[in-house]
């Protein structure tokens, strides 16, 4: 399964044209036109443009989709960063379209490789933490999820770092799935 790719840029031009590019390279890709978009997509890779300094692209993503990996479009060479403690990959815009669709395609290859559920049995997870788990793999959004339990949004998210920390996931595709093979939510169909 490849990874989820959320493109994020307010010129319509600019984020179709990459997410044209990425589902033309058979990638899952889908295009908001701000931060608060993210609240309504599932991604495990955010695309965005530096229009900037790559941390003023990166600092307006705090508390949105924790564990997704960063990558941003940016005048200078490439390069792997740690900016406001996220693990970003840098893509320098004069590579066009091409270097975007190849950094994540690498970062897609490599994901797959890496990550294995963890082998030991995950740490319990608090009745909050298992409540906000429940509701996400379920597709519930952070906002819905917030609603649904009377809190805020940002929140759910705090609980849901902590989820992937003692899940050793690194993002919710991940959490969810871990739990499921520890018996911790129930699996479609009874498989486990």
């Amino acid at each position: 399964m490849s990874s989820r790719i959320a493109v994020i840029d307010g010129r319509p031009l600019v984020r179709d044209g990459v997410v044209a590019a990425l589902v033309d390279a058979g990638l899952e890709a889908v295009g908001v036109a701000d931060v608060f978009g993210l609240d309504q997509v599932v991604a495990d890779v955010v695309v965005v443009d530096a229009p900037g300094t790559a941390e003023q692209a990166v600092r307006p993503l705090d508390g949105h989709l924790p564990g997704a990996r960063m990558i941003v479009i940016h005048q200078g060479p490439d390069a792997h960063a740690v900016l406001g403690g996220r693990n970003v990959r840098l893509v320098d815009a004069a590579g066009g379209l091409g270097a975007v669709v190849a950094a994540v395609i690498e970062h897609d290859r490599k994901v797959r490789l890496r990550w294995h559920a963890p082998v030991v049995s995950p740490v319990p997870l608090s009745a909050r933490e298992s409540s906000i788990l429940q509701a996400v793999s379920s597709g519930a959004t952070s906002k819905e999820t917030g609603q649904r339990l009377g809190i805020s949004t940002r929140t759910v998210e705090n609980h849901k770092r902590r989820i992937f920390l003692k899940l050793g996931a690194r993002n919710q595709a991940q959490a969810v799935a871990v739990a499921a093979r520890a018996g911790m939510l129930p699996l479609a169909g009874g498989l486990r």
